[in-house]
């Protein structure tokens, strides 16, 4: 293997598949990144480096040879070549002629060419070289991003990147995510297959936490922990519209501005308008670090951090971080991907994700807590049963795309923006040929990368055997809003933590002989008890100390909060209204049906007041159940 330096040992070893030879190479313990192992990259080969953040681009930027980096984005682009002097960074607005001024610069210096160039803009550097690509190595960056995003680059642009790179000297295409051969297009699946396994890495761990409904609250209160008890939260979504809402959750509970919060995304004018409509004019994208000079006129790298970071699915694939004390958090929203028109879903990129801080070892800082709500679509399939479900789904917008004109299939309300099968190039749809390869790896990624909890929280992984650098998990505690911020976020209160909450502090008020103190804890109570009406009518009949001794449960604190005041606080009127309630003890109700049955009784006895389902508590002891997935009450005997 003349790539590998001298005195490295690696141990090799030839694997034969169906699909070909795979060549594992185990890295001994001491080493941590690509550029301490080879010289240069394979020729003509697939690698797959197993751990995100390894010096993969390093080695082509640092080696004295010729080479062209061809990544997934502009921030990629201008983030490298911030960070390295010697780089020719290409993509939208760089044109041939710029790109041969700096290519005569670098050669008259007698340095090796660099130049790292967006996928789509791969076509200027083979143009602007001419015949000398030939002299020429390129690096294709995160392959699996190319294929899975193949709708956004669309398919000629991916088809396009395929065939050029068989103009250079030799192509290696790396990923930090194993992928298994089968699902490479042609162009790729003829190379040689090379994986590297570390010694010294460590699993990567995922914290997950399944969130019923929506994620937004739960992320709100991640964040608003953090802000109490230190940490720099980061918060990986797919798109900046999931984002939104969580930052007004922010603002509106602490009154946090743009200097609190960083928001890491693409620097696009659809962006820059969407973020001065929704926040306001002094929200704008942000990078994760900046070019800057210190007062001696040398380079340096700036974050620019923030005390909270959201940062989007197209920012972080190949960006460099650097983020003390980072606390990582992956946000899976599938239920509402609608709002993110997310096409591949974000769990499928936990091992990109996981090794995003670059000021923290690669194969040791490896973790994560991952928070979603839903399966991906087909997760709960088996790989072949998978496959086979991208293939009919395909063949369908295949037959479809034969049959239909774009009119009657955007009546028919295909989302095009969030379907794989197809892509709309100069206002003509067709199918996206590249979606069973993006589709598949990223189902194998969501299997091979972690442990598969979208399907039953399983702890061993189904690549156990053919990988020796897996994930592990353990659950992740989602900490709770405070009483404050619920009240600041028009969040109903839990009764129990309020009233825990308001005897922690009546205790320090008893135990308090310092005057001004003890004045301060008595406003304190006021405010608590001001947080909800319901709360309050209870501590006012009972007091906290009786709230305390049915350990603050709700149910029986209101029972005796009902012994206390008596029937007849109601009026006689309501009073008739609920005890000629048509109901059963024993019955199960709707909250629907509650509610209208009790208001209709409010109405018969001329009552002015809105029903509400929790009035029955008022006449029964009721348990909180579903039936057929309809939640309501099971009432029990009546109080």
């Amino acid at each position: 293997m003349n790539f590998i330096r001298n005195n490295v040992s690696v141990d090799l070893q030839a694997v034969n598949t169906e699909q070909g030879v795979e060549t594992t190479m185990t890295i001994p313990t001491g080493y941590e990144y690509l550029d301490q192992v080879f010289t240069t990259f394979p020729d003509n080969s697939f690698l797959c480096k197993s751990v995100a953040g390894v010096g993969g681009t390093t080695l082509a930027i640092n080696n004295q040879e010729d080479y062209v980096i061809a990544g997934s984005s502009v921030e990629l682009a201008v983030n490298k070549s911030d960070q390295h002097d010697n780089l020719i960074p290409v993509y939208a607005g760089i044109y041939a002629k710029d790109i041969i001024k700096q290519v005569k610069e670098k050669r008259s210096l007698g340095i090796p060419v660099k130049i790292i160039v967006t996928y789509d803009s791969l076509h200027k550097v083979v143009d602007a070289l001419g015949k000398d690509v030939g002299t020429f190595k390129v690096l294709v960056d995160e392959l699996q991003v190319l294929l899975k995003a193949s709708d956004k680059f669309k398919p000629s642009v991916v088809a396009k990147v395929l065939s050029q790179v068989e103009l250079f000297k030799s192509v290696c295409f790396m990923t930090a995510t194993p992928t298994p051969r089968k699902y490479f297009p042609p162009e790729v699946a003829k190379l040689d297959y090379y994986r590297v396994l570390w010694e010294d890495s460590q699993k990567m761990m995922v914290k997950k936490a399944k969130v019923k409904g929506d994620i937004t609250p739960k992320v709100t209160a991640i964040a608003l922990h953090h802000l109490d008890t230190g940490g720099t939260p980061i918060f990986f979504y797919n798109s900046l519209k999931g984002i939104i809402p969580c930052i007004k959750n922010l603002i509106k509970a602490r009154g946090v501005t743009h200097k609190d919060i960083k928001i890491i995304c693409a620097n696009t004018d659809d962006n820059k308008s969407y973020l001065k409509e929704q926040l306001g004019k002094e929200w704008l994208p942000e990078k994760p670090l900046y070019k800057e000079f210190d007062k001696d006129g040398k380079v340096y790298m700036n974050p620019r951090n923030k005390p909270i970071q959201f940062c989007t699915k197209y920012a972080f694939e190949g960006l460099d971080f650097i983020v003390e004390d980072s606390h990582t958090y992956v946000v899976s929203d599938v239920r509402n991907k609608h709002r993110h028109h997310t096409r591949i879903d974000i769990s499928t990129d936990l091992q990109q994700v996981a090794g995003r801080c670059r000021n923290q070892n690669p194969l040791v800082k490896r973790e994560c807590v991952f928070l979603w709500n839903d399966s991906v679509e087909g997760a709960d399939l088996s790989e072949d049963d998978y496959e086979e479900f991208v293939r009919s789904e395909l063949a369908l917008a295949k037959d479809m795309e034969e049959r239909y004109t774009i009119e009657k299939m955007r009546s028919m309300n295909i989302k095009f923006d969030s379907s794989p099968y197809f892509v709309e190039i100069d206002g003509d749809v067709v199918t996206n040929d590249y979606s069973i390869y993006g589709m598949c790896i990223s189902y194998a990624s969501l299997n091979v990368d972690y442990v598969n909890v979208m399907v039953d929280g399983n702890h061993t992984t189904r690549m156990e055997e053919k990988l020796n650098l897996f994930s592990e998990t353990e659950g992740f505690t989602l900490p709770q809003l405070n009483v404050r911020d619920k009240k600041k976020l028009d969040r109903k209160q839990n009764f129990k933590e309020l009233s825990e909450e308001y005897y922690d502090v009546y205790l320090d008020m008893q135990d308090c002989e310092d005057a001004e103190t003890k004045t301060g804890l008595i406003k304190e109570l006021k405010v608590l008890e001001s947080l909800d009406k319901e709360f309050s009518e209870v501590l006012n009949a009972i007091g906290i100390e009786e709230i305390k001794s049915t350990y603050f449960n709700k149910t029986k604190s209101k029972t005796k909060y009902r012994k206390a005041v008596g029937i007849k606080s109601m009026t006689s009127n309501k009073t008739k209204s609920f005890n000629n309630l048509k109901m059963k003890e024993g019955e199960f109700y709707t909250y629907l049906e509650i509610k209208n049955n009790i208001q209709q009784s409010y109405n018969k006895y001329k009552i002015e007041s809105t029903a509400k389902a929790t009035d029955i508590k008022m006449v029964y002891n009721v348990k909180r159940t579903k039936r057929n997935g309809v939640e309501g009450f099971l009432l029990g005997s009546k109080i």
